[in-house]
């Protein structure tokens, strides 16, 4: 039998979703049958439930979210690619900027977090800035480094 169709690329998510429902349909019973309390586990029908009494929050709050992250991968694609122009036209900036640049991305963004949080605070921007910091990567200079060097500064 061929595996080139839509079915052959779709033949393991019936799998996949079988296993998955198999996988909450136990968590319900396992939770009911052995009378755990929702503090500590609750069943997956309380879960839906509440995800349906808040719902519009829900939204509200993925529609903000989408938009704050929409503004940093801007911001990172502004910034890298008016840095990578920068890196590739100029050998000085090149051994200074782009060798800080792979030192800070090469640092567990985790690890940064906390100081990110004490020097810019939080609210929208500060969050859009992470975003940027995060998305940001030298390697958006590579590109660039194509173009003819004889140009260079």
């Amino acid at each position: 039998m061929s595996t080139n169709g839509w079915r052959g690329k779709t033949a393991g998510a019936g799998t996949v979703v079988g296993v998955l429902i198999g996988a909450v349909v136990i968590w319900e019973g396992a939770v009911r049958l052995l009378g755990i309390q929702p503090i500590l586990l609750p069943s997956p029908s309380i879960i839906v439930m509440e995800m349906i009494k808040i719902a519009p929050w829900l939204c509200e709050q993925t529609v903000y979210t989408v938009l704050e992250t929409l503004a940093g991968f801007a911001m990172a694609v502004l910034f890298g690619v008016a840095l990578a122009v920068l890196i590739v036209s100029s050998k000085l900036v090149e051994k200074t900027i782009y060798t800080l640049l792979v030192a800070f991305n090469s640092v567990p963004k985790v690890a940064v977090a906390p100081l990110f949080i004490v020097w810019m605070g939080t609210g929208p921007r500060p969050r859009s800035r992470w975003r940027c910091s995060s998305e940001f990567s030298p390697s958006s200079s590579i590109p660039f480094r194509v173009c003819d060097r004889s140009n260079r500064i």
